[in-house]
């Protein structure tokens, strides 16, 4: 009579791990959502100082307040942009690299294992990018209107 095996205990130690891992980074990932947003906020207040004379010469003129604000976070929306695709670039710096490490003559190798598609990374990046410009309009847009007084 035959008899499966299951090396139980080891199973649960990864399993284990692997749940540790992705709440820390889940943790890492917020406390970088939340400093980008800050980021985005100071700069947007910066500019809205730097250019508190132009804003209140707009005023004095009739500029309707979403005249004034949209290009303030227009700007968000660019730096969340430029930050996006700076890490998409990132992403896809670290797929080639593994895949370059991957040996596909061993397909029991970790680096084959952790291979994706172009389309999981090009969908990656598409979601990070998204993201970035939410991040800089949503910051962006409370900036305005926290320190723009419309």
């Amino acid at each position: 009579m035959y008899q499966a095996v299951a090396p139980e205990s080891t199973i649960h130690a990864i399993q284990t791990t692997v749940n540790v891992m992705q709440a820390v980074f889940v943790g890492i990932a917020l406390l970088l959502l939340l400093s980008a947003s800050v980021l985005i906020l100071n700069t947007i207040r910066m500019a809205i100082f730097a250019r508190r004379r132009e804003v209140s010469v707009m005023k004095l003129v009739g500029a309707t307040n979403w005249f004034i604000r949209v290009p303030f976070i227009a700007e968000g929306m660019f730096q969340g942009l430029v930050g996006g695709l700076l890490a998409s670039a990132a992403v896809y710096g670290i797929h080639v690299a593994v895949d370059n490490l991957s040996d596909t003559s061993n397909p029991t190798s970790l680096a084959t294992q952790m291979r994706l598609t172009g389309w999981h990374v090009f969908g990656t990046d598409v979601v990070i990018v998204l993201i970035g410009v939410g991040i800089g309009a949503l910051g962006s847009a409370f900036a305005v209107r926290r320190f723009l007084d419309v």
